[in-house]
Order: C-alpha cells, then structure tokens, then sequence
C-alpha cells in the first residue's frame, strides 16, 4: 500500500510539472484500473433507494434567513440529449426538459446513506456570481471542488463526463482506493480535456478530510456547456445513487445579467481582465447595440427557465442563491450554503479571485442610458432598469408624456399573443383610490384603469413565459383544492405537507407560511391576526406569515417580493383576505375562483365542524375569524360565522376581521372593483370549461394524449365539476332566509364574477356568453 501511494505521489508531481513523463500516468492507469473492483457500468451500490415520506431530512434550512430548501416537483426522465451544433450561437438555448416534463411524476427518490460526505452541483447559466459563491466555498476547509466549470468543454465525451460524474461523487476510503481513484482522474482529464486544477489534486488526507464535493455546471445543452451530449437518465441515475444535493444560482434582474453578457461577450469586459482601482468606474460606459442586447435578454430569460426546469427535473433537494442576496451578504449567503451541505459552523474566507469590474447600475454600465429607457419603459422589464435613474435621465418623463395606450397598441399589432391577451383581460371599470395610491398611481399622468389593464396583460406575458408565478386567492371551499391540483401538472408547486402534519397537504400555499406558528390564544387576537408583514420579513423569514392566509398580512412591498420570496414556485395560493391595501403593479397575475354563494356556505359549515372534531381545542375557521359551538346547526352557526364572506375577504383584513363592521352599497363597488384587478376571474360551476380559459390566458396547453380532465386515480376535491351542488335542498324555509340575509352582497358579487367570466371566455372564443347566463 505504502508503494501505491508514493507512486500516486510521483504522478502527481508530474502531472504539476507539466513533465513528459506523465506518459506514465497512462501506464499506470492501465494497471491499476485493470485491478479495481470499480466501474461505471458496476458503480458500489450505497445501498436500496427509498421514497421519502417526510420532509425532515430534505428542509434543513427553510426557516433561515434568505435562503430556502426546496423540493422539486416533475417526472421521470425521457430520452437522450438532442443535438447542439458546436456553431451554434451562444445565445441560441434549448428547452432541454420540455419532453422530459410531459410526464410527471412527484415521486422523490433519494440515496439511502453510505457517504461520509456531501455531494453537490452548483447549477448556473452565468453572470449569477456562481463563481463568485464556487471560490468561497471550495476555499473553506473540508471542501473538494475538483476544478472551475470542469464539464464545460467540447472535446469530452458523454461517457468520460459520466465517469467524471461518478468519480467525482464517490471518492474512495482507503489509501489503495484512492492510488486508483486519482490515477483514472488524471488520465480522464488528459485524454478529454476535462479541466482540472491539477495543481490542487488532493492527497488522501485531503479526501479523508472531505465533507463536500461537488463543482458548477450549465443543466441544460447548448454550446459548450455540461450537458451538452449527455442522457437526463444517465445523469439522473448518478444523482440519485450519489445523494447529490443542487445549489441553484439565480438573477431576478435579467436586464442586468443581460448587460453583464453583453459587456463579457461583445466588449471582452469581464472578471478576469480588470483589476479593482480607485476609477473603477471610470470607462466603464459601453454603447450597447439595443437590437443585440435583446438577444442577450432572451438568452438570459430562457437560461434562468432552464435552471428551474433542471430543477424540477432531478427532483434532488435544493438550495436557491440569489446573485442580489449574495452580493448584499456573500459571506453570510455562502454560509447558508455551506449549512445546507452539512458544513455547518465552517468559517467561509472572502473570495480574493472574484470581483465585480464595474457598477451594477445599468446607467454606469450604459452609454445610450437614455435610449436602454426608451426601450424597456412600456415592457415587463421596466422596474428592472432603476426607475429612478430613468427618471433622472430624463427618459421616463417623456416616456410618461407619450401615450403609453397606443404604444401598448403599437406593440401588441407586433405581437398576436399580447394583442390576444390585450383583448381577453377585461378593461376596469373602475378602481379603489387607496389601491392606486398603494401602487403609486397617485400622479394623475394616466387613468389608474388604464394602467391596471397594461399591468394585467404585461402580467400575463410573463406567466405564460415563465417569468413570474401566478398568485391564486383561493375563496374557502371554492374548488381550490382542485385548481391546485390542475396548475402542478403545468407549473411548480408546493408539494410539502403542513409542518409536525405530514398527511396534510397546503394546497399550494408556501410551506413556510405556516412556520412559526404562535400558540391557538394569539391567533385568535385581533393584533396577530392583522399584523403587517413587509418584504423584509417575507424574504428573510423567521415570523410567523399567517399560515395559509399569509398573503391577507403582506404589504405593497412584501406583495412586490412575493416572487422573490418563493422563487421556485410557479403558482402560490393563499386563502382569506386580500390585503388592505393591494398593490395593482405586481409583476404576476392574479386569478381567482368563487362558487355559489349557497353552496359555499353550507360547505363551509360542514369544514366548520369536521375540523372540530377533528382537532379539538381550535378556533375550527380559516384564518381564526371567527369561532363557534363545536355542535352547532347550520342556523346557529350563522350567528358566529362573518357575513358576506367573499366580499369582505375581497375587501381586506381589516373587514373579515372586524366582522361587526358594517357592509353597504360603497363596500359592494369596492370589492367589484377588487374583483375586477384580477387578471382571470373562474366560478366553480363552469370548471371545466374555466380550465380551458386559464390554459388560454397563462399557456397551460394540453398535453398530447391529455385533456383539461383530472388525471386518473388522482385526488379530486369535494366539490362538483360542474352544475350546482343545490345545497338549498338541506335547507328549511327559517335558516333558507337566514342564510340569504347572510350572504346579500356575495350573490351580487357571484354574479359580477359570472359576468366577468363569460365575457373572458367569450373573447378568447371559447363560448358564447349568452349561453354562459344563468
């Protein structure tokens, strides 16, 4: 043994030295993988692989800080790589999981134990800090990142990256394991051009020491990147059988990323050819070509939907950093990370290698400033420039002067699928002044309808693309259970059970908005029950949100953090009250689905009293409203239950709270008008036919072979697919009136619901709304 390892030693000096007789390495490697036990086809099995039941192994780290630990939700692979010309364009991208993600399956496979250490990949697209994030990590002591970007080459085969997969993950555990183990590294590097630090090949002291290893890699095939030749399956079967843990790397602000590649690959301006000094930002203005830069945009809004498919592809457990978190703290960010690969009380050094070279504000970065505003002002992109800056360029003002309608008319005559959805989401009639003031629409330059419907169809776009959740009010005992099950076969979706409650679901409600959670007497306070949470607290967690009615608690900012906060979500639900003040510029749709008002109440009685029984000693309502006898009828249950419930969740917290308060005429116009800032308005009775409506407005088409009906054997929510329950039947004249004084305001807003649907459907061609009348 003492021989094999001086020998090792030999090599690896060599190869440091660059001397030619590393010819010998391949001599070497001959033998002694000739003797190892060893092999791709034959990898040491660490045992059976098991589905996970619980979450507990799998969400270490989601009540710390910004940093969450997701599981991903999608099926199982199909098919190999496709493929990528080595001419292609770098900005050319390919939607790698798209076939692969037809066919779902929640399942989550994970390695049953055997490793003395954590395996991982940082999965990035670029310009994300992920080297930045890489060199801190692989500096801290017990880290083995076996080179920068080792995949990203043209020359390897997909079998040699395999087999650097495979080795890299399964380091060995003696002193004769490792004498084969390095030699076969080596040789792979030099025979595919796999990079890597040669120079810090570890001894085995270094890898006994070993507690992570793992290096960075673009998930998806393109020009020169990891993936580019290689078979999801085969990728996916070493995940699985290695335990291998992902660290996802993303930029919320594409104009920015988008400049970064601009200035690295037109400009030759990047990390590695500058030096920090005292003008730093002196010169670092570049003159952008606008029609190039949105090719670059497009790359990036395409690489970042890549990232969250691979994702939900390898169903593996997952940590997100953000490039604006880890620039704001990137000590404390690479902490999190190295807590969430089990490194936990490691001290992480500052990286010397990785610096910025210019500013992050695209005004420093930009010549034609001015012209960038222009551009981007009346687009999805817009908060992404600095408003500010635009403004004090002098951009935003004129862009502000001209008519903005036209120019959305403009835009959309350029684009069928904005002019379709331009004409599908219905214009408001009206809006609440506190709304618009929330949204800082108080200037009088353009009618707040106007800009709410500019904001709606914007919205949309990016939902359809992928490039913001959708957010769902779910109305009590409404379908909502059923809508969430119909949006997780297109987008990704909570999947976690309740905290300490693992056979329940959250029906798509954030897992972290139940962490917390206060003891039963406070929530039933009216403080806690209304108390405010601001983007900072929704960001960073730690609070109790509000469990599954958090979203009635956000303010206007934390409702502009919503996507930030759960950035793996496509559709996030909530429950209860919309907030006091809603926010009508938020980056994604808003949809919504009400029922008839008869019918929801009676089944909202039944909820009352199965979940007194069923957990005994709690308030048994939705948000803790209300409480009432554990026995009570129907009748008596109406005199503790808030009246017009809809219409005062649509109002906000402080009129489902302050149940006493009274409910009008202006009270109804408000919540209408409420009703009417939501991008798709669905009711219950018509479902199938609103299934088809939100597959036109967000791009959930049907699958082949698939249709709008649920799948088969899957749960089905206990409500009707379409056609009234008729629930009046269990009524007696006495509690039919009872219930009818109840619920006055909510049948009118039901009917307003109606209206706004059938003239959706309408438009987008899908029904008559004369036939839709009741």
């Amino acid at each position: 043994m003492a021989a094999s390892v001086a020998g090792v030693g030999r090599i690896l000096q060599q190869s440091r030295a660059g001397h030619v007789g590393i010819a010998l390495v391949g001599l070497v490697t001959l033998i002694l993988i000739a003797a190892s036990t060893t092999s791709f086809s034959s990898r040491e099995n660490p045992g059976p692989a098991q589905e996970l039941g619980g979450s507990a192994l799998l969400f270490q780290e989601q009540n710390e800080g910004f940093f969450r630990v997701v599981k991903a939700q999608s099926g199982p692979l199909v098919g190999p790589a496709i493929n990528v010309s080595e001419s292609a364009p770098e900005t050319r991208t390919y939607h790698t999981y798209d076939r692969a993600l037809a066919q779902r399956d929640p399942g989550l496979v994970a390695n049953a134990g055997g490793h003395h250490h954590q395996n991982f990949l940082v999965f990035f697209s670029g310009h994300q800090g992920s080297s930045w994030l890489l060199d801190m990590l692989g500096s801290a002591p017990g880290v083995y990142v076996p080179g920068f970007e080792p995949l990203e080459v043209l020359n390897a085969t997909a079998a040699q990256k395999l087999r650097f997969l495979d080795l890299t993950f399964s380091l060995p555990t003696s002193e004769d394991a490792y004498a084969i183990w390095v030699a076969e590294i080596v040789d792979l590097g030099r025979q595919s051009g796999i990079r890597l630090s040669y120079t810090d090949l570890p001894t085995y002291a270094d890898v006994a020491a070993t507690r992570a290893a793992g290096f960075k890699i673009r998930p998806y095939w393109g020009h020169r990147t990891g993936f580019r030749g290689l078979d999801l399956a085969e990728v996916k079967a070493i995940l699985d059988d290695r335990d291998v843990s992902l660290v996802l790397t993303t930029r919320q602000n594409y104009l920015k990323a988008a400049a970064s590649w601009y200035r690295a690959r037109e400009v030759g301006v990047n990390q590695f050819t500058r030096q920090q000094s005292a003008d730093f930002d002196a010169g670092q203005k570049v003159e952008f070509d606008l029609d190039r830069f949105q090719e670059w945009v497009d790359f990036v809004v395409n690489a970042e939907r890549e990232l969250k498919d691979a994702v939900s592809f390898f169903q593996r457990p997952t940590l997100t950093v953000s490039y604006e978190e880890l620039a704001l703290d990137p000590i404390g960010a690479t902490g999190h990370v190295a807590k969430f690969l089990g490194l936990g009380g490691t001290r992480v050094p500052a990286s010397a290698r990785f610096r910025k070279t210019g500013s992050d504000s695209l005004r420093v970065m930009v010549s034609n400033f001015e012209e960038l505003c222009e551009r981007y002002w009346v687009t999805p992109y817009r908060w992404m420039l600095g408003v500010e800056s635009c403004r004090e360029a002098g951009a935003a003002a004129r862009g502000a002067r001209r008519d903005e309608a036209a120019a959305m008319t403009k835009a959309a005559a350029l684009d069928p699928e904005a002019s379709r959805l331009a004409k599908a989401i219905a214009f408001p009639s009206a809006t609440n002044p506190k709304d618009c003031f929330a949204s800082g629409w108080a200037d009088g330059a353009q009618s707040c309808a106007s800009r709410l419907h500019q904001h709606k169809v914007e919205a949309a776009l990016r939902a359809r693309h992928r490039r913001s959740p959708v957010f769902f009010k779910h109305v009590h005992k409404a379908g909502g259970t059923t809508l969430c099950q119909h949006a997780s076969a297109f987008v990704f979706t909570e999947t976690r059970p309740l905290p300490a409650n693992s056979g329940w679901g959250t029906d798509c409600v954030p897992q972290e908005a139940f962490l917390s959670r206060p003891p039963q007497s406070l929530l039933l306070s009216s403080l806690l029950r209304r108390q405010p949470v601001d983007a900072d607290a929704l960001t960073r967690r730690g609070a109790w949100l509000g469990g599954a009615c958090f979203f009635g608690h956000l303010t206007p900012s934390a409702q502009h953090a919503l996507p930030r906060a759960f950035p793996n979500l496509g559709f996030v639900a909530s429950e209860g009250p919309l907030p006091d003040e809603l926010a009508l510029n938020l980056d994604y749709p808003l949809i919504t689905m009400l029922r008839d008002p008869f019918d929801r109440l009676v089944s909202a009685h039944k909820w009352f009293l199965f979940m007194k029984q069923r957990f005994p000693g709690i308030a048994g309502s939705i948000c803790s409203s209300y409480d009432a006898p554990t026995n009570a009828t129907l009748s008596e249950w109406l005199d503790y239950y808030p009246d017009n419930w809809v219409t005062r969740t649509l109002l906000g917290s402080r009129y489902l709270y302050g149940k006493d308060l009274p409910l009008g005429e202006a009270e109804l116009r408000q919540a209408k008008n409420r009703l009417e800032a939501f991008t798709t308005v669905l009711v219950l009775e018509e479902l199938d036919l609103g299934l088809r409506v939100l597959g036109e407005v967000l791009g959930w088409e049907e699958r082949e072979g698939e249709g709008t009906e649920m799948a088969a054997g899957a749960p089905q929510a206990n409500v009707a697919r379409g056609g009234r329950t008729d629930s009046t039947r269990e009524l007696d004249d006495l509690t039919w009136q009872k219930a009818a004084s109840t619920i006055r305001l909510d049948l009118e807003v039901y009917e307003h619901a109606r209206a706004l649907f059938a003239r959706q459907a309408e438009r987008l061609g899908l029904a008559n709304a004369t036939d839709l009348a009741r």
